[in-house]
């Protein structure tokens, strides 16, 4: 199937738990891999509209969108429990999933998730 579609307003929800895959308390395996499949999907989005004519249009929030993801894992990492080399390995695969050195999450970035009141 080759079909992409956005929704202007969907949500993403989900429940924290230790087994998450953006848990603070991931091993190097599953961070590397979570990395990985983040590459595989900006680049199936990527080769899906580079035939497209309006591509050349959406480079610029390609790259956005790369960098921002890539701001969140960064923050992530270096939250992690990993040995200073492995963090040091992750954040390399990340850059090279980014193009470049990844920054820290900004206050407009925070946008991406909205917080809800936790429930017991």
């Amino acid at each position: 199937m080759s079909k992409y579609a956005t929704v202007p307003s969907a949500r993403y929800f989900y429940i924290a738990h230790p087994s998450a895959s953006i848990s603070v308390c991931a091993d190097f395996n599953r961070t590397e891999k979570n990395i990985l499949d983040m590459c595989k999907a900006f680049e199936f989005v990527e080769s899906f509209l580079y035939d497209r004519p309006e591509f050349a249009r959406y480079i610029p929030f390609l790259r956005q969108w790369r960098e921002r993801y890539g701001r969140y894992w960064k923050r992530n990492i270096e939250g992690a429990e990993l040995s200073e080399a492995d963090q040091r390995k992750c954040l390399n695969e990340l850059e090279r999933m980014t193009g470049g050195k990844v920054g820290p999450v900004t206050e407009e970035d925070e946008f991406y998730y909205e917080k809800a009141a936790v429930i017991e």
